[in-house]
């Protein structure tokens, strides 16, 4: 029986969330491809048509390995790709944003408040407020752009008094505004999850996409008819014995990760292929 091979991927340690979540749930059968562009991060604060570009050439290296199906851990590529982009691609393609948005509208209730935080990027594309707003249950929508927990998560500071202060800074409106669910609007900032949790207080309700999409990958699988455990191939841009100690943390693996250095000269090359 082939396996099947799935491609994942972000800027950098935070869609290791989704990674695990998928690890966790289809622990058999699946070769996994993990490609973390960390050369590059962050992606949320550069320029929409240099990300695009990022994730052409993202996209044709998945091409080049051969992967079934394709899902995105970034909520700043995922804002930018247009639907017929994503429905045009020669495997599918899991939006983290779409099941996220599904699984709210079917359980806001009552004039529930939403407030959204993420990339610069994910912020201005807007595209979680453009979708929920349609919902009458939802009574508003805030939403706030947090440019430097991604920096924080990747140098390994997701807890202590700077995260906390700036934790703070960025949140301190959405205190005030109490929102009954808080989107957590780019993988990294699952991270933060305990100190944004312990400041908003038990009035919000945290929502992580990464528990969505993996439910989305899980329908589309199916039934698997193996014992031989899901594998993982990790790809970076930039270090590669950094990422691999991070993910090994992240990950809480006692296994030797496999982690391939790609040159970006290299990976610009796929997109010609």
């Amino acid at each position: 029986m082939q396996r099947i091979r799935i491609g994942v991927y972000d800027s950098g340690i935070g869609g290791l969330t989704v990674l695990k979540q998928l690890l966790t749930k289809i622990p058999f059968g699946i070769d996994f491809f993990y490609f973390a562009d960390t050369a590059r991060l962050p992606y949320g604060s550069k320029p929409q048509e240099m990300v695009r570009g990022f994730i052409s050439e993202i996209l044709s290296f998945f091409r080049h390995i051969n992967v079934d199906a394709i899902v995105t851990a970034c909520n700043t590529t995922d804002s930018l790709l247009t639907e017929a982009e994503k429905n045009n691609l020669w495997v599918p393609f899991f939006s983290i944003i779409d099941p996220t948005i599904h699984y709210l509208r079917n359980n806001v209730s009552d004039k529930n408040s939403i407030a959204i935080i993420g990339t610069e990027v994910t912020i201005k594309r807007s595209v979680y407020l453009r979708k929920l707003i349609i919902d009458e249950n939802i009574s508003g929508i805030f939403q706030k752009a947090c440019p430097l927990f991604v920096p924080l998560v990747e140098e390994g500071l997701s807890d202590g008094e700077l995260t906390e202060w700036i934790v703070t800074y960025y949140l301190e409106e959405i205190r005030r505004i109490s929102p009954n669910y808080l989107i957590l609007g780019c993988t990294h900032y699952s991270y933060l999850k305990t100190v944004i949790e312990k400041y908003l207080g038990n009035g919000t309700q945290i929502i992580d996409p990464a528990d969505h999409v993996s439910e989305k990958v899980i329908e589309w699988i199916g039934k698997i008819e193996t014992t031989k455990k899901s594998s993982v191939t990790f790809y970076v841009t930039g270090s590669a014995e950094d990422f691999k100690r991070k993910a090994s943390l992240l990950l809480e693996s006692s296994d030797e990760l496999v982690v391939s250095h790609v040159e970006l000269e290299k990976l610009g090359e796929f997109i010609h292929l």
